[in-house]
């Protein structure tokens, strides 16, 4: 699920995994105001906004002597991979803190539901972007329409991740061989923190 395609739109070249989180994200969004409401939506997109700010400034932790000599660099440049993780961590430290601080945050439902969403999206638009083969592309279809059933009858419950971390790991070792990628690091790292969160910190389904 690694970007092996480039895309050239107007004056940019983007890499396939770009287009997919950016892909991914918009039909979460929309999938979290139809589910939910507005409110949550907007509360999706202020996690995602968060985790591009701390990716993108990442790179002053990650290669701090190089922006000391070319601040310009943190225009043009991020963490790479160290910088997803740490703007992963970002959001996870938040969710906790919002919560021990009783500030408004998404249901249990609305998180969860986001989670298997986004991956769901994610691993969907990678493969497709990437023009991987038949088989590929028809594996990650089927998961893409159980989760979309699954997304259907969805009744808030957080335990959902779970068993969505399992399928997903499986689709992943299926497609690369391996679990130890960026994507599976951070779906495993959102998965657990999810349920730890669910479990026990006392946010309730709506």
């Amino acid at each position: 699920m690694a970007a092996t395609e480039w895309y050239r739109i107007f004056s940019l070249t983007i890499p396939s995994t770009w287009i997919a989180f950016i892909l991914a994200t918009v039909l979460t969004g929309i999938v979290i105001y139809f589910k939910f409401n507005k409110e949550t939506s907007s509360q999706f997109g202020d996690f995602v906004f968060m985790f591009i700010l701390v990716w993108k400034f990442s790179i002053v932790l990650t290669d701090f002597s190089s922006i000391i000599k070319h601040p310009w660099m943190i225009l043009y440049f991020s963490g790479g991979r160290t910088g997803v993780y740490i703007g992963v961590m970002g959001v996870i430290l938040n969710l906790f803190y919002r919560q021990i601080q009783h500030k408004s945050l998404p249901s249990n439902g609305a998180l969860a539901l986001a989670f298997i969403s986004f991956y769901s999206s994610f691993a969907v638009l990678i493969v497709l972007l990437n023009r991987s083969s038949i088989l590929d592309t028809v594996l990650v279809l089927i998961v893409a329409i159980l989760m979309a059933l699954l997304m259907l009858n969805y009744r808030g419950t957080i335990h959902l991740v779970l068993p969505f971390l399992l399928v997903y790991c499986i689709l992943h070792l299926i497609l690369r061989e391996t679990i130890f990628s960026t994507t599976m690091i951070t779906a495993f790292l959102f998965g657990a923190a999810l349920f730890l969160f669910g479990k026990g910190f006392g946010v309730t389904d709506e």
